[in-house]
């Protein structure tokens, strides 16, 4: 059975919103690592290393950075005059 993601993260009682906003604040290293580690411990089939740090890096690349989330709220906040 595949599994996503989300369901993944679900499984180990991690919230993937907060996972998400928690990852978007470490470096891009860090964060690639870490996703990769919580990915490495569920338990099943386990995809090859080189899958695994794939997936991580292009999840980790889909995060907004720190300023761009900051941006992003101001903008959905601003009313326009």
């Amino acid at each position: 059975m595949r599994l996503s993601v989300l369901s993944t993260l679900a499984r180990t009682n991690v919230d993937p919103w907060e996972e998400a906003a928690r990852l978007a604040k470490l470096s891009t290293t860090d964060a690639e690592r870490t996703l990769i580690s919580t990915l490495n411990l569920f338990p099943g089939k386990r995809q090859r290393p080189a899958e695994t740090e794939s997936l991580g890096a292009r999840l980790i690349a889909l995060l907004p950075k720190a300023g761009e989330a900051t941006a992003a709220k101001e903008a959905t906040v601003a009313i326009p005059q």
